[in-house]
């Protein structure tokens, strides 16, 4: 029973320390982020979105690369395809050893020109260490723009009392007809 426990401790524990990459979409802008990161080095992703709804604009790469002060290159993406943003990469120069934390990677600045579902979507990613040898990286979809579960949506008063005043309007007249119904 013991080893059963280690055993799934073990994987418990090893799923909760992989790489993840995040997703959020504040204020039309795509920011993507790095947890639990070991030993990365450099990374490269291909955004889909709906260029019926959103516009690029530009992206700006965060410090989690270069934080310790190493210098990055960074690849400006080809965007020439509406609806693609292909090639986002970004590497540490030298022989420097990757980093371990967490951090921005990089946010994509967008216009919406008009409403609907955005089409957002890491279609290609790839995280890797200093040999170049990709890493496994965990992407967590972009959270949905919705209520929260426990959310109850409100309804002014005015509302209630003019929905009450329906209701009550329907079953009198189905009470009015009825008793015509019955003396009949």
């Amino acid at each position: 029973m013991l080893i059963a426990v280690l055993l799934f401790s073990g994987i418990a524990f090893s799923q909760d320390s992989a790489i993840k990459i995040r997703q959020e979409f504040p204020n039309n802008a795509l920011v993507v982020s790095i947890e639990n990161a070991n030993g990365v080095a450099g990374y490269q992703f291909d955004i889909n979105y709906n260029p019926a709804v959103l516009k690029y604009r530009e992206i700006s790469f965060g410090d989690f690369l270069s934080g310790d002060g190493v210098q990055t290159f960074k690849v400006n993406p080809k965007t020439e395809i509406n609806g693609l943003i292909k090639a986002v990469a970004e590497a540490r120069t030298g022989r420097n050893q990757g980093l371990n934390g967490n951090g921005t990677l990089f946010t994509v600045e967008f216009e919406r020109v008009s409403e609907g579902n955005t089409g957002l979507k890491l279609a290609y990613s790839k995280v890797v260490d200093v040999e170049g040898n990709e890493i496994r990286a965990e992407i967590m979809p972009l959270p949905q723009m919705q209520a929260k579960p426990n959310e109850v949506p409100s309804i002014s008063s005015e509302y209630i009392i003019i929905i009450t005043a329906v209701i009550v309007a329907i079953i009198g007249a189905d009470l009015l007809l009825s008793r015509k119904n019955n003396r009949n």
